[in-house]
């Protein structure tokens, strides 16, 4: 499955920084350099593993950093209600 961020939600970016407005939860989120890298990956269409590759790439860190990375944000955006549900896709 490819995470994909809520499409109701508003997002502005500040800084270089992502602030997400979301109006259901009653709820704002600033995002740092880095949650808003991965963040602007979720595209629905975008395969975690490439998500790694790019932070790994971009930030100049290990693999294995970007992955725990990148998961635990993921988790923290499924947690916080931020990503649109997950559908299972053809053949996956």
């Amino acid at each position: 499955m490819h995470p994909r961020t809520r499409p109701d939600l508003t997002v502005r970016i500040v800084d270089g920084e992502a602030v997400l407005l979301d109006r259901s939860g009653g709820r704002v989120h600033q995002l740092n350099v880095t949650a808003s890298f991965v963040w602007s990956r979720l595209d629905g269409r975008t395969p975690p593993h490439d998500v790694v590759a790019a932070v790994a790439e971009t930030f100049d860190v290990k693999t294995e950093t970007a992955a725990r990375d990148v998961n635990a944000l993921l988790d923290q955006f499924r947690t916080l209600n931020l990503l649109a549900p997950e559908v299972p896709r053809g053949g996956e």
